[in-house]
């Protein structure tokens, strides 16, 4: 099932090189879009295969090898899904793309291009996939713990975790919610490359995914280019997420 759920993705590419449009972003939510459209450039030594493979791990002729992968990014999800990879513009996405590093700051909306789909933090830390056409909640990270006390700011770590922090203390320190399950240890040979090669999209089918750049280009903003999934939502065509709180 999930092979179709990215097949479809690949898809909507052809439709989205076609036709490029912009994303409005919803007023009264707040999202810092320098650190989100932020340019990140890569470097070429992150690849381990030669140039006839490129960094696909379903190419042709493929070798055995981590491709440069994080091993529990490579292992546990590459490997075991075998989801199929795609082209995406990121110029069309620019809006809903989450880069490594990023600080966003609750309250959040950040909406999918075609406005279909909201990725809504509230100012109570809850974090949730809003499908605007049906009012219907389609995934929830259970982020809710201390509602309005405290202010609460999402980043996108450089150890692949994306985590809901309270500021209870005057700093932003106290984790009220992680991606526990994708995080990579600091020992990882390839722990370096997550901030050079990965980020979130919320796309136009409502599915929040987890990629990785597997051509070694980076992530220059207005640049076509080929993604591998590593995790996602579970949310396309405005399905309920089978595993809420989760994003795997």
């Amino acid at each position: 099932m999930n092979r179709k759920i990215f097949a479809k993705a690949s898809c909507l590419t052809l439709s989205l090189l076609a036709t490029i449009t912009s994303c409005q972003k919803n007023n009264d939510m707040s999202v810092d879009t320098g650190i989100l459209n932020g340019n990140i450039k890569t470097k070429s030594s992150n690849q381990t295969l030669n140039s006839s493979t490129g960094c696909n791990a379903f190419a042709p002729n493929f070798s055995t090898g981590s491709c440069g992968w994080p091993s529990n990014w490579f292992n546990n999800y590459v490997i075991k899904k075998k989801l199929p990879t795609v082209t995406l513009d990121t110029v069309y996405y620019r809006r809903s793309i989450i880069r490594p590093e990023a600080k966003i700051n609750f309250p959040i909306g950040i909406t999918s291009p075609n406005n279909r789909y909201t990725l809504i933090g509230q100012p109570d830390g809850n974090l949730y996939i809003h499908d605007n056409s049906t009012n219907k909640v389609l995934w929830d990270a259970g982020s809710y713990k201390y509602g309005n006390q405290y202010p609460y700011q999402m980043r996108f770590q450089e150890d692949g975790n994306l985590v809901i922090y309270a500021n209870k203390t005057g700093l932003f320190d106290h984790a009220v919610w992680a991606t526990d399950n994708l995080y990579v240890p600091s020992t990882d040979y390839f722990y370096s490359t997550i901030r050079y090669n990965s980020m979130y999209i919320l796309q136009d089918d409502g599915n929040l995914v987890l990629y990785r750049d597997i051509n070694g280009g980076g992530l220059v903003p207005e640049t076509v280019i080929r993604l591998q999934p590593v995790a996602h939502t579970g949310t396309w065509d405005g399905r309920k997420s089978a595993h809420w709180r989760e994003i795997k």
